[in-house]
């Protein structure tokens, strides 16, 4: 069977403003694509672009660079660093039962609990969990814009 021939070419994208963006993507065809598959495939390339473009704008955000700065506190800190460790060891712990639909016990309940209570009293502890929940905030709200074409797509209602 006769293999389909590519081509490639080097794609300068550019801002809506003109500005051209400093990277390139290297845009791959076979002979024979109709040249509405040739500008799908230039758009697949494009929402890739975005995506790496608001990993950017995410390590750029003040959220961002508040909690890098946190998480350095905590980790410069040996008593902070391993209560840290404990409590997140302890989250990951029953998170991997939940998802393997095993049951946590009351006495592990009570236990994180209890870990979360002491680990919130520790200063740099509780700010960075803060600092964790307001990017999360950000990431949830990012997350609401780029799911919305397939909430409209399906009519999913924001309440539900």
């Amino acid at each position: 069977m006769k293999q389909p021939v590519t081509l490639c070419e080097v794609e300068h994208f550019k801002r809506s403003s003109g500005e051209l963006l400093a990277f390139e993507v290297i845009v791959c065809y076979s002979v024979g694509d109709s040249e509405k598959e040739k500008e799908w495939i230039k758009m697949a390339a494009n929402i890739y672009d975005s995506a790496y473009e608001m990993e950017k704008a995410i390590r750029g955000s003040q959220e961002y660079a508040n909690l890098k700065k946190l998480y350095d506190d905590v980790n410069q800190d040996d008593s902070a660093r391993t209560m840290f460790e404990n409590f997140r060891n302890i989250q990951m712990q029953l998170q991997q039962k939940q998802m393997m639909g095993e049951e946590i016990s009351q006495e592990e309940v009570e236990q994180a609990q209890k870990t979360v209570a002491i680990v919130q009293q520790h200063e740099k502890i509780s700010q960075l969990m803060q600092a964790e929940q307001q990017m999360s905030t950000v990431i949830t709200e990012i997350n609401k814009i780029i799911m919305k074409p397939l909430e409209d797509l399906y009519g999913v209602q924001e309440n539900q």
